[in-house]
């Protein structure tokens, strides 16, 4: 039973805000919850605020019709709010850059003493309803998705595809970098693993996270999380998504047969449209964060036997080369018909 404190008391009054902050993936997270909470309730009246220009300008590529007000956080004192429903009040950015700018009479519809997690709200959530409830494009984003696209091969979707997400954890990020294995050898370890896919199996490998140059166009996008380098083998079938648009590549690697990912707020969005990830090498730091949430993010946790064992997988060191080999072989073998694949 979900916790009285992310309840929403039909008292309250009939409308009710958010302000979506942090990164991407928390934005991503906290929609998605506002859009669950607001389905639950049809009877009252949202009204979605972003802290950040750039992502506001990045999650209007969504149909946001469901909230009657999607706008910057300067309009919250113009608009008639009841209270606010606020996820991660306690975050640091956010009361120091939106919070402490608000009348005083704004600041008390906000509970300023829970500190509602996504995390722990989906864990309320049918399973079915986390993946229904991603939002269709508006047309910005269907233009937006359309232009990444077409910096793959027309035909890519049409054979065996891997996508995989890079995010390595530098020291002073929220999530620590304990017991990670250096960069070098985990691009040794991917290169080795996506270039033999693409030797056995004549895939395509879509790769977002790397080889994206941040520039003054493109820096508040990237959060300078994108690295310039990317894996050590080059090839017609490796492919570099611009990093260009967050949503829309969310969508391209959620599109291929086997997504091979680092645990990240991009790599969350996919397995929460319902997307199976292999994630890999995830820090200790993460894997404790999701146990103490206790929403089985990639499947990891201690509920079944399968999120266990998978938990279990995320010992450094259980993850090697001929590990990976065999998750491939064995999501791509079983896509072909039994003669093919018996023989």
């Amino acid at each position: 039973m979900i916790p009285d404190s992310y309840r929403l008391a039909s008292e309250k009054g009939g409308n009710i805000a958010t302000i979506l902050h942090g990164a991407y993936g928390d934005y991503f997270e906290q929609l998605l919850c506002i859009v669950d909470l607001a389905r639950k309730h049809p009877e009252k009246s949202f009204h979605v605020f972003f802290a950040n220009h750039y992502r506001m300008d990045e999650f209007t590529k969504l149909d946001l019709d469901f909230a009657k007000t999607v706008a910057y956080v300067d309009k919250i004192e113009d608009t008639p709010v009841d209270i606010f429903y606020q996820f991660q009040v306690f975050d640091e950015e956010l009361n120091e850059e939106v919070l402490t700018r608000l009348s005083p009479d704004t600041l008390a519809k906000i509970d300023r003493k829970n500190n509602l997690l996504p995390h722990v709200y989906m864990k309320h959530m049918q399973p079915e309803s986390i993946h229904h409830s991603v939002l269709p494009w508006s047309e910005k984003g269907l233009k937006s998705f359309q232009t990444i696209l077409s910096t793959l091969p027309a035909d890519i979707f049409s054979g065996k595809t891997i996508g995989f997400m890079w995010r390595y954890r530098s020291a002073g990020g929220a999530v620590k970098p304990l017991l990670m294995p250096s960069e070098k050898t985990l691009i040794n370890k991917y290169s080795q693993v996506l270039r033999q896919a693409i030797d056995d199996w004549n895939c395509h490998v879509i790769v977002a996270g790397m080889k994206v140059k941040t520039t003054e166009e493109n820096k508040f996008y990237v959060d300078a999380k994108f690295p310039e380098y990317g894996l050590n083998f080059t090839h017609e079938n490796l492919h570099y998504l611009p990093g260009k648009g967050w949503l829309a590549e969310v969508e391209l690697i959620s599109q291929c047969d086997i997504v091979l990912c680092n645990p990240s707020g991009f790599s969350e969005a996919i397995f929460l449209k319902g997307k199976n990830c292999i994630v890999v090498d995830p820090p200790l730091h993460y894997v404790l964060k999701t146990i103490k949430n206790g929403f089985p993010l990639f499947n990891i946790g201690y509920r079944t036997t399968e999120q266990t064992s998978l938990l279990l997988r995320c010992i450094p060191g259980m993850q090697g080369t001929d590990y990976l080999r065999k998750k491939i072989h064995s999501c791509f073998s079983s896509e072909l018909p039994e003669s093919t694949s018996a023989s």
